[in-house]
């Protein structure tokens, strides 16, 4: 991607837009992302046929500090806020707010032929009366201090069916649980054992995570057994 002030540079506002993203960006550096997390309480429950998993840590103090910051910015700066958005405040409101019902990790599963489905802990009641008063039509299902939500309605309801059903037991458990182990942030898994485009290729990750002061970004893709067809190209890892 082309830095900011490179792909903006047609613009006769250039220099006074790039002063004002300066200046939130320097405020939101004082808004800290959540501690990465260890363990997981929904991993284990998950349902045994899971083959997509998905976690994000709970953003709801992240986004009150950068709502904060943003609303102190924005009066003491006319420029900046003539910028900002309505809208994109609503919805960074909508989603601080709906944070608030939810447990420290949000995390996000499906399973071969079914839909989407969001799981968290419950933190406090009223998450269905939220939804309904900001009109997102999700179904909602409890079970256990779990909250179940998504826009498919069987979905939701197979996936609390199947809450506790094994779950640990699977190799791809095995392999989320030791990207927890490490220290997770933004965690994506995927088991493509029956759907893989690429011969032979069975895991598929991809993790974002704060770490030393900076953000670190991988993705990786792995086989069951030797490497087939361009992946077979591939020389060993080694190091650097």
């Amino acid at each position: 991607p082309e830095p900011v002030g490179d792909e903006i540079s047609w613009s006769r506002n250039r220099d006074s837009l790039l002063k004002q993203l300066n200046l939130l960006r320097s405020g939101l550096e004082t808004a800290r992302m959540p501690a990465l997390r260890y363990s997981s309480k929904i991993l284990g429950r998950l349902p045994a046929n899971t083959t997509f998993f998905g976690s994000i840590p709970n953003l709801a103090q992240y986004l009150a500090d950068a709502e904060s910051m943003l609303g102190k910015k924005m009066e003491a700066n006319p420029q900046l806020r003539s910028l900002w958005n309505s809208h994109l405040g609503a919805i960074v409101e909508m989603l601080r707010g709906g944070s608030e019902y939810l447990g420290d990790e949000i995390d996000i599963t499906a399973s071969k032929g079914e839909g989407v489905v969001l799981l968290a802990e419950e933190k406090q009641p009223g998450f269905e009366e939220f939804l309904h008063k900001k009109g997102v039509p999700l179904k909602v299902v409890h079970n256990g201090g779990l909250l179940l939500f998504g826009p498919e309605q069987g979905a939701v309801e197979a996936a609390a069916a199947q809450l506790d059903s094994r779950f640990p037991s699977k190799p791809l458990y095995a392999r989320i649980a030791g990207s927890y182990r490490e220290g997770a942030g933004m965690l994506i898994w995927a088991d493509m054992a029956q759907q893989s485009p690429i011969p032979g290729a069975r895991y598929f990750s991809v993790e974002q995570k704060q770490a030393g002061g900076r953000m670190v970004a991988s993705a990786t893709l792995g086989f069951d057994g030797p490497r087939t067809g361009i992946a077979a190209q591939l020389a060993a890892p080694s190091p650097m």
